[in-house]
């Protein structure tokens, strides 16, 4: 049976419209085939309780403004650019707005 990883980079790839690339010693991303996408995958056991309760408020707030509204939490760490701070959502809000991968044909 996959290891719980694998299997999660296996869907997202997927998901995406790609394939998972799989152990193979380059420093890549984990999905061949998500143009303009390059993925990395991670799966946690558990995700902290601050950051899903971000999520939350950003998708509570975003509904009272209409559905017009994407929910998201961008994070800065302390000492570093403005410009570096991470931008988190959820992957079914991400897809409703951006859509998946490109295929070939599409490009």
């Amino acid at each position: 049976m996959d290891k719980a990883w694998k299997a999660f980079e296996r869907w997202l790839c997927r998901r995406f419209g790609g394939s998972r690339t799989g152990p193979t010693g380059k420093d890549d991303a984990d999905c061949l085939g998500t143009y303009p996408f390059a993925l990395e995958a991670k799966h946690r056991k558990e995700i902290p309780g601050w950051l899903r309760a971000a999520v939350n408020q950003a998708e509570v707030n975003g509904k009272k403004r209409g559905a017009d509204w994407l929910p998201l939490v961008v994070l800065h760490e302390g000492g570093t650019r403005y410009e570096d701070s991470l931008v988190i959502l959820r992957l079914s809000s991400f897809l409703e707005w951006f859509g998946p991968a490109k295929t070939e044909e599409n490009t």
